[in-house]
């Protein structure tokens, strides 16, 4: 288990008090695992849009297709210090075989299928403070060996979204 910030834990809070599931996903974890502390936190849940925006009406909406929102915690004008969370709905890869569907969003039920649809192996993990980290792709063992593995063929992982082989390099 990670350690969170009070903004999240109390984003965390508020979504479960309305019985919904909540995690923090992907990057956040990865460098909290090693260490740091992430200004900008991904929290995954399957909480819908209308239900996001009911908890937290004051929050920005960045995507209404992913359902998507943003809570700012920084403080000032373009400022480094605070929090950003970016809360999503579960989702999971959609039929990639027909290209009819490209570009659709799919929502998942679970944070499992969420995970599945991440890059990396060490961006495919969640925390939630009442449970332990969900690491279905071993991303734990992945971190501590300094390895980068795609989720999935890296061949296809790499000539669908190119522009993973250049975060490969970055992380």
């Amino acid at each position: 288990m990670i350690k969170l910030p009070k903004e999240i834990n109390q984003i965390m809070k508020a979504l479960e008090s309305k019985q919904f599931k909540v995690y923090a996903v992907g990057g956040c974890v990865r460098d909290s695992l090693l260490g740091m502390s992430p200004l900008d936190w991904d929290i995954a849940t399957n909480a819908r849009l209308d239900d996001l925006t009911k908890i937290f009406p004051s929050a920005q909406v960045l995507n209404e297709k992913c359902s998507i929102i943003r809570m700012d915690f920084t403080v000032g004008d373009g400022d480094q210090e605070g929090i950003i969370a970016d809360i999503a709905t579960f989702r999971k890869k959609g039929d990639e075989s027909d290209p009819g569907n490209a570009g659709e969003v799919v929502f998942a039920d679970t944070i499992e299928e969420d995970l599945g649809r991440r890059d990396f192996t060490i961006n495919a993990m969640a925390d939630n403070p009442s449970g332990s980290i969900v690491d279905p792709y071993d991303g734990r063992a992945d971190l501590k060996a300094k390895l980068i593995r795609t989720i999935g063929d890296p061949s296809e992982q790499f000539s669908k979204y190119p522009i993973h082989m250049l975060k490969a390099v970055r992380l």
